[in-house]
């Protein structure tokens, strides 16, 4: 393949954020990039996800920010209660409307996804270019992929998700030559798994939430033998967002599903070999109707009804499982290469901390 100046891994939210900075440089500072994205198939998944407000000048400057602005909420507190309804207390998430004038807000993942999506020339973007190997010496860098191509540049930006492929290549160059830390070469564990999901339009009657100008996230910290989190956050359009799960390590008899950390941690590996994608699939659904099962018939504290309740009124195609890795890393650039977002300092999927940290 040619040579370009930037190639981008992974086409998620980090990835078309750093494509949309390129976008907007001027004309006579232009620089040539290309994304190479795993999926051959672009399907943005997740429920909500925030954006902390001093992230919004930034959204401003490369003009998504109407865009956006349109498709969230602004959001004031972080509610917390036990699964018996008692309070824990609340976070004041407001401090950003006095300190930055902006409130921090929340929309639904797929749409800032797609909002992104939008400001990068499809031209821009490869589908189906796994990486499985990256090479770089004193006059550029290359990624070899899946189907035996290899792309060449002068910069490579891993953006392509806690399983980093960039990062693994890198990061096994680094090790080979004493540069890296023995913490960044140890492998990363799942704390938690949870189903997430985004309702279907829902009456305000029924759930007042939804009237909100400036909302709040709910949050409930349950279970004794096998402890859980819920939240759930209003969006546009009368929707939505929630989360459920609990912890994946079934060492001490607390794990929250079946799955023990190992098992979790090897079938989302798993999950990352594109040739598997059908056995995935099933797998997947099996774990998510699992996790619903257990957690239909809980009363929801809030006084909406059941956990069953918010699982019913959400389309199925809008539930998905999302893994919680809990690790950051020390080492995020070497030679040529440059790690951004979860590749580097993996967070929960609601932080929007990929954008943030761009």
């Amino acid at each position: 393949m040619g040579r370009t100046k930037i190639l981008i891994a992974g086409a998620g939210i980090s990835g078309l954020a750093i494509a949309i900075m390129l976008e907007r440089l001027p004309e006579d500072k232009k620089v040539d990039y290309l994304i190479l994205e795993r999926s051959v198939m672009m399907s943005a998944m997740g429920s909500a996800v925030s954006l902390h407000t001093a992230v919004i000048p930034l959204l401003k400057q490369l003009g998504v920010w109407p865009e956006i602005e349109r498709i969230s909420k602004p959001m004031s507190h972080f509610c917390i209660k036990r699964a018996d309804g008692s309070e824990l207390g609340t976070v004041d998430y407001a401090y950003g409307d006095s300190e930055y004038s902006y409130y921090g807000i929340v929309m639904a993942r797929p749409q800032l996804h797609s909002i992104l999506m939008g400001h990068v020339p499809s031209s821009k973007i490869i589908l189906g270019k796994r990486i499985v190997a990256t090479s770089q010496d004193d006059t550029g860098v290359s990624c070899h992929c899946a189907d035996s191509t290899i792309y060449h540049a002068d910069i490579l930006i891993g953006a392509d998700g806690a399983y980093s492929a960039v990062r693994q290549a890198l990061y096994k160059d680094l090790w080979a030559h004493g540069n890296l830390p023995r913490q960044d070469i140890s492998p990363i564990k799942l704390d938690q798994v949870v189903v997430v999901g985004i309702t279907e339009p829902l009456s305000p009657t029924d759930y007042p939430m939804l009237k909100e100008d400036v909302c709040q996230f709910r949050i409930v910290l349950g279970g004794h033998d096998r402890p859980y989190t819920m939240w759930m956050v209003p969006l546009t359009n009368n929707r939505l967002g929630w989360s459920i799960g609990g912890r994946s390590n079934a060492s001490d008899g607390s794990s929250f599903w079946s799955e023990s950390q190992e098992e979790a941690t090897d079938s989302y590996a798993y999950a990352h070999d594109s040739s598997r994608n059908a056995d995935w699939s099933e797998a997947e659904t099996e774990s998510i109707d699992e996790i619903c099962s257990q957690m239909r018939s809980k009363r929801n504290p809030f006084g909406f009804g059941t956990y069953g309740d918010l699982i019913d009124k959400t389309p199925r195609h809008m539930i998905s499982k999302v893994m919680f890795e809990e690790k950051g890393f020390r080492t995020w650039y070497g030679g040529r290469t440059v790690l951004i977002g979860d590749a580097c300092h993996k967070s929960v999927p609601f932080g929007g901390c990929g954008e943030c940290n761009v």
